[in-house]
């Protein structure tokens, strides 16, 4: 029986710096019946030029060039819509993976009733240094991803038939968190996979810059996309602000 068709999508803009470790990155994959839509989301930098030489190398690579900017979530629904694979696996285009990600998850999707399937993953600098690792629990449901996100997009597979029926949300920040949440209030099964598969590019000081504006759309978030009331928001906020400080605290330990 032959193996089912990934798809995997990577949206990119002005990534010169890191795309071409991530590109080698998925097509270093061990399973390797996989289809690779990469969306420029009108990148001005030499990101298009990367992309095509990857692209005359490697059939399975498909490349949409889109004529205007309109951010990541756009970008991604332009893959979902492009995907013709029973599975859909999202990538960051600084991101990187094992080798065994796909092959692993895979194997685990087919023998299970999962609609999606996330990995523990580690935490890199600009400079590929792993500086933090976050280990997942083996489910996850609404009320769990409520009070922290800790599902990193790049180490999801799931299945075609689910992500087309939910498109990323542009008019939020954290589109991947609205995405998650709309799965698990529709009764999706999520299944978590402890092994560390996936390399997570974090810029440090974007972090640190990003904190304010990341509490005000998690409250936004609470507040008008899902409409739950100020107490309820309150409860789910109190453990985002308290999962906030431990990670700060187990990261300045670790520095």
């Amino acid at each position: 029986m032959r193996s089912p068709l990934v798809s995997i999508i990577m949206p990119v803009y002005n990534s010169e710096k890191y795309i071409s470790d991530s590109i080698s990155s998925a097509l270093q994959q061990s399973y390797e019946n996989y289809e690779f839509i990469i969306v420029d989301d009108c990148s001005t930098d030499t990101s298009r030029s990367i992309i095509n030489t990857f692209q005359n190398k490697d059939k399975r690579i498909t490349c949409i060039f889109l004529s205007e900017n309109k951010g990541v979530a756009h970008a991604r629904n332009q893959g979902i819509q492009a995907a013709r694979g029973k599975y859909i696996a999202f990538m960051d285009s600084d991101d990187l993976w094992d080798a065994d990600k796909l092959k692993i998850q895979i194997e685990i999707m087919e023998g299970s009733k999962a609609d999606l399937s996330y990995t523990s993953y580690m935490m890199i600098d600009e400079q590929g240094i792993i500086f933090s690792k976050k280990n997942v629990p083996q489910t996850v449901d609404f009320t769990d991803l409520l009070k922290e996100n800790f599902i990193c997009l790049s180490s999801i597979l799931v299945k075609s038939c689910v992500a087309k029926k939910h498109f990323m949300k542009r008019e939020y920040f954290h589109e991947d968190y609205i995405f998650l949440l709309d799965l698990l209030k529709e009764n999706c099964f999520f299944k978590g996979i402890e092994k560390n598969l996936v390399y997570y590019r974090v810029s440090r000081l974007g972090r640190s810059m990003n904190k304010k504006n990341a509490a005000k759309f998690r409250w936004k978030i609470y507040r008008d996309y899902l409409g739950m009331n100020w107490l309820i928001s309150s409860y789910y906020f109190f453990y985002y602000f308290i999962n906030g400080i431990r990670k700060y605290y187990f990261k300045s330990k670790e520095a």
